[in-house]
C-alpha cells in the first residue's frame, strides 16, 4: 500500500532534541511515562505524530519578530503579507500543541480511575 511506503521512508527523529524538549513539557513526559520514551527510542519510531512534534525545534525568535513585521506591512503584497502568516503559524503550530497537550495533563491525576486507558491512546500511534 501506497502509504506504507511512505512510512518507510520518513527521516529519523532527532531524539536528543526529543529529550531536550520533554524537560520543557513535564506532564506529557511524566503522564506518558520516561520508558515508553525510551522504548520508541530503541525502536527508532519516527512516526508517532507526539514524537514528531517534539522533535521540532523551538521557533525562533527573529525570525517570528520577521514574519511578523512583514504581516504588518502594509506596503508588502497580500500575498507576501498572507505567507509570513503562514510561517508564523508553521512555526508556532508544534509548540502550541504541546502547550496545550501540557496543560491538559497537568490536571489529570495519573493514578486517577481511567486514565490508563487515556495514556494507552496517547501512546497509540493510530488514536493519538
Amino acid at each position: 500500500m501506497f502509504v506504507d511506503e511512505i512510512k518507510y521512508t520518513l527521516d529519523d527523529l532527532d531524539y536528543g532534541l526529543i529529550e531536550r524538549n520533554l524537560t520543557k513539557y513535564y506532564h506529557i513526559s511524566k503522564f506518558l511515562n520516561p520508558n515508553w520514551f525510551a522504548k520508541m527510542k530503541r525502536l527508532n519510531n519516527k512516526s508517532h505524530a507526539l514524537l514528531v512534534l517534539l522533535s521540532r525545534p523551538e521557533p525562533h525568535e527573529d525570525r517570528l519578530r520577521k514574519h511578523f513585521e512583514k504581516m504588518r506591512d502594509e506596503s508588502a503584497s497580500l500575498e507576501e503579507r498572507a505567507t509570513s502568516e503562514m510561517l508564523i503559524r508553521s512555526e508556532m503550530s508544534a509548540r502550541n500543541l504541546l502547550v496545550l497537550l501540557d496543560s491538559m495533563l497537568s490536571k489529570i491525576d495519573g493514578s486517577e480511575k481511567g486514565t490508563s486507558g487515556l495514556r494507552t491512546s496517547l501512546q497509540n500511534e493510530a488514536e493519538f
